[in-house]
């Protein structure tokens, strides 16, 4: 599937679209996690996974995937930020949220993606 990218600036869109699409995924910018539920609903098929900017939605946006991940058992979520994680709300333990510091890499993206595929079979 897809990776619907999740609050990201506008100026960072572009770099982590193309990131994603030279691993061979197509990708699509929405404004929150609302706005991502509502792609899910509509085309959910289409798209494996989220990709969540906790700098910008904060952390009650990273607390609102938990709907999302209960509503869409073939969703995975990468939540990235640019500090750590420890002491920070995040999403319950689960093979299908990881978290990712910025900035991205291809071989940091890539080894996320490839471990959810491992723990949660092709998506």
């Amino acid at each position: 599937g897809g990776v619907l990218l999740v609050g990201l600036e506008s100026g960072a869109q572009p770099f982590v679209s193309s990131l994603f699409e030279s691993l061979g995924y197509r990708s699509r910018g929405v404004f929150d996690v609302g706005q991502a539920g509502d792609v899910l609903a509509k085309d959910g098929d289409k798209w494996g996974y989220l990709l969540i900017d906790a700098d910008i939605v904060g952390d009650e946006g990273v607390k609102n995937c938990e709907q999302l991940l209960a509503k869409f058992p073939d969703i995975c979520v990468l939540v990235m930020s640019a500090s750590p994680f420890e002491g920070r709300g995040t999403l319950p333990g689960t093979s299908r949220v990881a978290y990712v510091e910025k900035p991205l890499g291809v071989w940091s993206v890539e080894s996320v993606l490839k471990r959810f595929q491992t723990r949660t079979g092709a998506l």
